[in-house]
């Protein structure tokens, strides 16, 4: 198959394709009826898309608590939105963090559970990209509760927007953001978003105001000299964690459908208000045209399941592996944040950046691709459109020969 595709394209794809090949030959099926074509192992999983997907399930070692019945109604028409999976159970941070010191999320947890939050519960992020907020994204996911974010540079208008339609019960945020090396505080966005009449009526149970980077840059007692003293009901991210004492991750890792939300994402907003997307816990196909069964939300678009397709995203198509370590720029408020943090999966690296991509530094993304050994780096096409106006050759600035993908 590779040396069918490098000779028909004239390149070399060096190991992209390893994991994929591992995949075809683990089927059951003939391999070699697809070693001459990929087109006909692409026309073959469309055409027999529940063994391709349930193929796919065993072949990435996906945790279920629960089995399944069946993997779907291959009867029913796409449009019908059949179910995938029915009857299967399993926990999306379970299995991201195979292995992992999970005593931050531990901790999260706990708190979560003395707050009285739910698997029917929404817990929403206007946060930085930052290792707090992957905290709580999976603690939010461990306990099966929903997660939603947005990124710090929307205005207060376009979060209360999005955050008014999913009713949270907590919401996760930062007294001040760096951005272009300059401290940005968000004092005044909150007041605004917080006292925001039609987001109180959703009764938010708590603000978390989470420690910002600042002690990372050295500077401890900022994070206390910037306060939000309008907004009583603000707790912050530390003492929200050490309460009480905490219990075992394992404890409180809900094993919820495949059906299940596990996030909650927004259309652009460009035609109107954001329309929000329900991501589901595993693979499965809705049409949320009606209020949800689990939440007040009027729903009304197309949504398809987070897990199984990430991952097959991640190890069949770019071949990731646990040697390998991503830096993608992104803001926690565009789905590519969502997927980089499915990559654990792998037992991969994250490399986490939230600053500026090109003031005051433009060369900045290579420079911590290089210090922190990324061997895959990703980011929108508007930030590769600027590199190539730079004409500048950064392998030789800089040691990026780790580098073995671009997304």
């Amino acid at each position: 198959l590779r040396r069918f595709i490098e000779d028909k394209f004239g390149v070399k794809i060096g190991r992209f394709l390893f994991q994929s090949f591992h995949f075809f030959a683990a089927l059951c099926i003939d391999v070699q009826r697809f070693s001459d074509s990929y087109l006909s192992f692409h026309r073959w999983s469309c055409e027999n898309y529940a063994k391709f997907w349930e193929a796919l399930l065993f072949f990435t070692g996906i945790k279920l608590g629960s089995s399944y019945d069946t993997v779907v109604d291959t009867s029913m028409r796409i449009t019908d939105f059949p179910r995938w999976f029915s009857g299967a159970t399993l926990n999306y941070a379970e299995n991201c963090l195979r292995g992992k010191d999970e005593d931050c999320l531990s901790i999260c947890s706990t708190s979560f559970s003395n707050s009285g939050i739910t698997p029917a519960d929404v817990i929403c992020g206007f946060l930085p990209n930052s290792y707090q907020t992957s905290v709580a994204m999976f603690a939010t996911a461990a306990i099966g509760a929903t997660w939603c974010s947005v990124s710090v540079d929307f205005g207060p208008c376009g979060v209360v927007d999005r955050f008014k339609q999913v009713n949270p019960k907590v919401l996760f945020t930062v007294e001040a953001v760096t951005y272009k090396g300059k401290t940005h505080d968000l004092t005044e966005k909150l007041n605004l978003i917080v006292p925001d009449k039609e987001l109180e009526n959703n009764e938010i149970a708590g603000i978390v105001m989470m420690t910002t980077k600042y002690k990372c840059l050295g500077i401890p007692s900022l994070a206390k000299v910037v306060q939000i003293n309008n907004l009583n009901s603000t707790i912050d991210f530390n003492k929200y964690q050490h309460g009480e004492k905490y219990e075992s991750f394992d404890y409180f890792l809900n094993s919820v459908p495949f059906s299940h939300p596990l996030f909650v994402m927004f259309s652009s907003g460009t035609t109107g208000i954001p329309k929000a997307m329900i991501h589901t816990t595993g693979v499965q196909l809705f049409k949320f045209i009606m209020w949800s069964i689990f939440f007040s939300w009027k729903i009304n678009v197309i949504i398809k399941g987070t897990l199984l397709k990430h991952v097959e995203e991640h190890l069949i198509q770019a071949n990731s592996q646990s040697c390998d370590r991503i830096l993608f720029y992104t803001t926690c408020g565009w789905m590519m944040w969502n997927w980089v943090m499915s990559f654990l999966f792998c037992g991969g690296s994250i490399v986490l950046f939230d600053e500026s991509p090109l003031e005051p530094d433009p060369h900045i993304i290579l420079k911590v691709a290089s210090v922190s050994n990324a061997t895959i780096i990703g980011m929108g096409a508007k930030m590769y459109d600027e590199y190539s106006k730079m004409n500048v050759d950064f392998r030789k600035l800089y040691k990026v020969y780790k580098l073995q993908k671009h997304l």
